[in-house]
């Protein structure tokens, strides 16, 4: 019988630890945060390859169909050449 109490005290303590975590969580859930390194790159998918634009710095990445680049690129400013 003493095992018996044993099992219903140790289950009693861990349902009880479990409400507390629950209760926690509902109460003051945790900030979540999005993180994207992504969001300013523009796809582009001709049948010779693809290519990649990064609106915030310029850059053109041409890759070809093996997946090896095949050209970098960096547009400075609108109606003037591109730099490699």
């Amino acid at each position: 019988m003493k095992t018996d109490r044993y099992v219903k005290t140790l289950l009693t303590v861990i349902v009880l630890l479990l409400a507390f975590v629950a209760a926690h969580l509902l109460t003051q859930p945790g900030t979540v945060q999005a993180q994207s390194g992504f969001g300013n790159i523009a796809f582009s998918g001709p049948p010779e390859g693809f290519s990649f634009f990064d609106k915030g710095t310029g850059e053109i990445w041409s890759y070809g169909t093996n997946g090896a680049v095949v050209l970098h690129l960096k547009m400075t400013k609108l109606g003037k050449p591109l730099e490699q």
